[in-house]
């Protein structure tokens, strides 16, 4: 119990409680929603203070992605633009295109939509280190809410913010997977790593190495081998197959 005096506030232990204290027991207490709260305002922040266009431009690859979501946002030019991406994957010109269309033509928009996004893997982050502990939970959150690399890919028009966010869920549903394995997380795993191979295709490897572990889990937990991984493969073919038949 903490009781107020003239000089200030104290505990049972006659010792000042300091505000900064009242803070660290918040944020030990909350770390999901503290991780998220910090870093969606650090990268606010940090478009906030991003006068110029050209700074949402850093990469070469950034004026790509702005072109294709510039076509995909016309109707006239939608299905021709999507049938013609041979040489990357549709899902982020898709975002990009979904902002352009409500928004016109501000990258800042892509970028604020970005920041949520970003934030949220920050959460998804804590979130894993929250199955250790909570202590490790705040740690990781707090590191990933101010890693100088997540914030300035946040602003850019590239793949990396979404890639990333899929990818920490999918973690984070075989990180659940393995401690009680359900359908459910199948499934969630699976959608999630479909979504993450629809935005960049450097995750295919990691897809088909995972799959072996769904067998080895089963066995332990003595369950339906063909019930998970039918789970988990059928819903990463149902949320990969329109990516993969829009590029032929």
């Amino acid at each position: 119990m903490l009781r107020g005096q003239a000089s200030g506030v104290v505990g049972q232990d006659g010792r000042p409680f300091r505000i900064a204290d009242s803070w660290l027991l918040i944020l030990a207490a909350h770390p999901l929603k503290s991780t998220f709260v910090l870093a969606l305002l650090v990268r606010l922040i940090n478009i906030a203070l991003l006068t110029h266009r050209d700074a949402f431009f850093a990469e070469q690859d950034a004026f790509g992605y702005w072109a294709l979501g510039a076509a995909l946002a016309k109707r006239e030019t939608f299905w021709p633009t999507l049938l013609a991406m041979t040489d990357r994957m549709p899902l982020y010109p898709l975002l990009v295109a979904g902002i352009q269309h409500i928004f016109g033509d501000a990258p800042r928009a892509v970028a604020l939509v970005q920041a949520v996004i970003d934030a949220t893997t920050c959460a998804l982050i804590a979130a894993l280190g929250a199955l250790i502990s909570p202590p490790v939970a705040l740690i990781g959150g707090i590191l990933a809410a101010l890693s100088v690399t997540l914030i300035v890919f946040s602003t850019q028009i590239l793949t990396e913010s979404l890639f990333l966010f899929f990818f920490t869920l999918m973690l984070f549903a075989g990180a659940r997977f393995l401690l009680r394995p359900t359908a459910g997380l199948a499934v969630w795993a699976g959608v999630s790593g479909g979504l993450a191979l629809a935005t960049r295709p450097a995750i295919a490897l990691l897809l088909r190495a995972a799959v072996p572990l769904v067998f080895v889990i089963a066995l332990v937990q003595r369950r339906s081998v063909v019930y998970y991984q039918s789970s988990s493969l059928t819903s990463q073919g149902g949320t990969i197959l329109p990516c993969g038949l829009s590029r032929w």
